[in-house]
């Protein structure tokens, strides 16, 4: 059988740009950088918040270019570096890795194709050993490509370079990562990311006391005996049960963020300062109290102005937003109203809508990013219109007459509300 045999392009390397992002990286990035002298351009991005060395060892290397950023999240600085690049190719490497003499012989061999991205073998560390179990075996991620054809997602955290409709390729050479030097690096960086981790799922994905000590019991049981770990003694125990304190830490943080949730309330309004006043002492009885409340007012008399400066001393957050009356513009004040929306979920009912004192609450529980919900209202005949308007401590039962079949009450996602009041003109 024949052989076949590539001859090595020494200029390949100088048609790739390298870029790194890095923050306090002072401790590894010389090493990182002297590994890269083949390559005629490193881009180092360097987040703001760095306070040690890593600018001064950047420049004691010629074909390094260094620029800064606010951190937004592991995707999107990544985003920022390729950018940056001059080159069409970019090597994307971590300030804690070396590129070892295979991997550069390697790609010094390589016919780059547009269409292809490149997966290295990664081989991880710990005080300076060489690691094959606990997950950090197999580990091949994408790191060169071409930038316009593809780039990194916009994970704030596991951040990946999208590879759909590309076809992947492994390089056998191997790129040296030396992440920790010892114990405090395993915690800190199972904290930091285990907060990034609860930032990128706020309201995305559930999370309780329980599910964060099963996953830190399942995390170490996979990690130490599944994957392995007990063959590297101390080091693959000490790994294991940093990986089952990251898993911990993430669901402990994110369950506490998830109980974070500020709601802005959206009230519109026309002329029914008697209804406004009842939903609003609806809102002020909330058992999950609104963050931000604002009256979207249609063009409205004096009379509700002054309902709503009224109930400014009940509610925080209180605003009257307000246009001339022009006729029926419901759709452009509630899109002004929004305009000054300070809380990340915002609930919207009308001025004639009291509340379930839980109405809040169950969408506090449901609420996740990205998810619409729609809430069910009971329609009033007149004479309980009347009664809701007059008794703040009236509450409607399950035979309460003139309640629509399919209008019952529901103790989440409901909003009884009144019907009586006339309609404007234009509303037809």
């Amino acid at each position: 059988m024949a052989s076949v045999y590539y001859l090595c392009d020494v200029t390949q390397l100088k048609k790739i740009s390298v870029v790194i992002v890095a923050r306090d990286a002072g401790e590894t990035l010389h090493r990182c950088l002297s590994s890269l002298s083949s390559f005629s351009e490193v881009v180092v991005l360097i987040d703001e918040a760095t306070s040690d060395s890593t600018l001064e060892i950047c420049q004691q290397f010629s074909q390094v270019k260094t620029h800064f950023t606010l951190f937004e999240g592991f995707g999107k600085i990544k985003q920022k570096v390729v950018a940056l690049a001059s080159n069409s190719w970019v090597l994307s490497i971590d300030a804690d890795e070396v590129v070892s003499t295979g991997m550069e012989d390697e790609i010094k061999m390589l016919k780059l194709d547009e269409k292809t991205v490149y997966a290295i073998h990664r081989h991880n560390h710990y005080q300076q050993r060489h690691i094959d179990a606990c997950g950090w075996n197999n580990d091949y991620p994408i790191r060169l490509f071409n930038k316009y054809k593809t780039n990194f997602d916009d994970a704030a955290i596991h951040e990946a370079v999208v590879s759909k409709g590309m076809e992947v390729r492994k390089l056998k050479g191997p790129i040296l990562h030396y992440p920790y030097k010892d114990e405090a690096g395993l915690r800190q960086k199972a904290v930091r990311y285990a907060e990034l981790y609860a930032r990128q799922n706020h309201r995305k994905k559930s999370a309780s006391p329980w599910k964060a000590w099963w996953k830190s019991v399942f995390t170490f049981f996979k990690d130490f005996v599944l994957r392995k770990g007990w063959q590297y003694g101390r080091d693959g125990f000490t790994i294991a049960k940093y990986n089952a304190l990251g898993s911990k830490l993430k669901y402990q943080y994110l369950g506490e963020l998830n109980q974070q949730m500020g709601i802005t309330l959206i009230i519109s309004t026309y002329n029914r300062p008697d209804a406004l006043a009842r939903v609003l002492e609806s809102v002020v009885d909330q058992s999950y109290p609104p963050a931000q409340v604002i009256i979207a007012d249609d063009g409205s008399t004096e009379e509700t102005a002054r309902v709503v400066e009224h109930y400014k001393t009940r509610l925080a957050q209180l605003i009257h937003v307000w246009h001339e009356d022009t006729g029926f513009r419901l759709a452009a004040i509630r899109n002004k109203a929004l305009k000054e929306v300070s809380q990340a979920f915002v609930s919207m009912v009308d001025g004639d809508m009291v509340l379930h004192k839980d109405f809040l609450y169950s969408f506090f529980l449901h609420a996740k990013k990205g998810w619409y919900y729609q809430g069910k209202r009971v329609l009033l005949d007149e004479k309980n219109t009347e009664k809701v308007l007059q008794d703040t401590s009236y509450h409607l039962g399950f035979f309460t007459p003139a309640l629509p079949i399919d209008s019952t009450p529901y103790p989440y996602l409901s909003c009884p509300s009144s019907s009586a009041g006339k309609k404007r003109p234009s509303e037809g």
